[in-house]
């Protein structure tokens, strides 16, 4: 289905949401599809099927904003209202849902984006040269349909702040909050490995189980990390793709209070 013609009805049933919904509610649901979406592609599906699925994660996405914007009691644009969509609209639509567009920008004349290296409801995750310190590190740009809602803005600095408060080993270390024009960021640890959820989808494929001891030594270190930090603040949003497996075994937590 076509973007062009999207109406809230349509939006709804994209993002399988009962009427009335609630932001959070439109936020979490589009979250939830979106890392659907992130697992099928990583599966090395043909490239007809991951066109596809491309496709509907951009409508989603699309849905989303849509709804956002009526929940919020603003005027649709005319990228997400109902009816045609005049060219111009649908290609700036299009550039601003592109992570890589940012690619070879530099933040706050000090972190140059390298490379996408994570995607998710929030945001793109890059890795970046820092200049003043002369070393790499991971920069999260918050997604600019979540900074445009109404109060995200002061609730987004207040929680990142909370983020960098907390000094755990299996908690990702959160350097910075910052500001460049309406670029949103966060600038924290450069981790090696993959996400927990990566690592459950190569054990379903190869049908290998997790060990049990290996299993217990990731609980352990979840635990350790998420009783340290709810004397704090509570995560909001902990799920496989926010637990992250390292080389050597050990794992971090990472969007503390940023759900």
């Amino acid at each position: 289905m076509s973007t062009a013609t999207l109406s809230p009805g349509d939006a709804r049933r994209i993002l399988r949401l009962a009427h009335p919904a609630t932001p959070d509610d439109i936020v979490a649901a589009h979250s939830r599809l979106d890392r659907d979406f992130v697992d099928r592609l990583a599966l090395g599906l043909p490239e007809s099927l991951q066109v596809r699925i491309r496709e509907q994660q951009q409508e989603a996405r699309t849905a989303s904003e849509l709804l956002l914007t009526m929940a919020l009691g603003r005027e649709p644009s005319p990228s997400t209202a109902a009816g045609p969509v005049p060219a111009p609209a649908r290609a700036s639509r299009e550039t601003e849902a592109d992570p890589k567009r940012l690619v070879g920008e530099t933040l706050s004349d000090r972190y140059e984006l390298r490379e996408v290296i994570g995607e998710g409801g929030m945001g793109c995750v890059y890795q970046a040269f820092d200049a003043l310190k002369q070393s790499f590190v991971a920069v999260k740009v918050i997604a600019p349909e979540l900074v445009r809602q109404r109060g995200v803005e002061e609730r987004f600095i207040a929680e990142a702040k909370l983020a960098i408060s907390l000094s755990h080993p299996n908690i990702i270390r959160v350097h910075d909050v910052n500001v460049d024009g309406d670029r949103y960021y966060i600038t924290m640890e450069l981790l090696h490995g993959r996400t927990l959820r990566a690592k459950m989808t190569e054990q379903k494929q190869s049908r290998v189980p997790q060990p049990l001891d290996e299993g217990m030594a990731l609980a352990k270190q979840l635990l350790s990390a998420l009783v340290y930090a709810h004397e704090r603040l509570v995560h909001r949003d902990l799920k496989p793709e926010n637990v992250w497996v390292c080389d050597d075994g050990s794992i971090k937590v990472m969007d503390f209070g940023l759900a």
